[in-house]
């Protein structure tokens, strides 16, 4: 589940996640949204915007789909287009970065689907099952997310 995750390294206890989850709490700056299945209500996963920086005018944004049975699904092309729309909406005019091992086709065809734009290529940066891979990194402006914002009706994919 977290093989493409930085987080997917180490192993991660039950206090390591709550310091993680703490950081969210009352945060201007850092947001946790749950990806629930509407159907059957089940929590699969989530999404998240990080250090949202007015001044630059940046933030980042990272998701992980935790239910197996759930992947492939378009859970996380729909549950990034509705966290994108809300930053846009909320924070007005940001650079949204994302970052994906070129190995997880998965993420890398859901950030380019949104509009996102591949900005830099790190060669050997991420490590799955003991072997290297490049690290993507991604940008996505909001002109872009209007304009791949096409196939989506209110966050949705059409």
């Amino acid at each position: 589940m977290t093989r493409y995750l930085e987080s997917g390294r180490e192993p991660v206890t039950e206090a390591d996640l709550h310091r993680y989850l703490e950081r969210f709490a009352g945060s201007r700056t850092d947001f946790i949204f749950a990806i629930v299945e509407r159907d059957r209500g089940r929590h699969i996963g989530n999404v998240t915007l990080n250090h949202v920086d007015a001044a630059a005018r940046t933030a980042d944004t990272g998701l992980m789909i935790g239910e197996r049975s759930a992947w492939g699904r378009g859970y996380a092309t729909e549950a990034w287009a509705l966290l994108l729309d809300w930053a846009f909406r909320a924070h007005g005019p940001l650079a949204i970065q994302a970052g994906a091992c070129a190995g997880n086709v998965a993420s890398v065809k859901a950030l380019l689907r949104l509009g996102f734009r591949l900005e830099n290529v790190v060669p050997d940066a991420c490590r799955v099952d003991g072997a290297r891979m490049d690290a993507l990194r991604f940008t996505l402006s909001a002109e872009d997310f209007d304009r791949a914002g096409a196939v989506f009706v209110r966050g949705h994919p059409s």
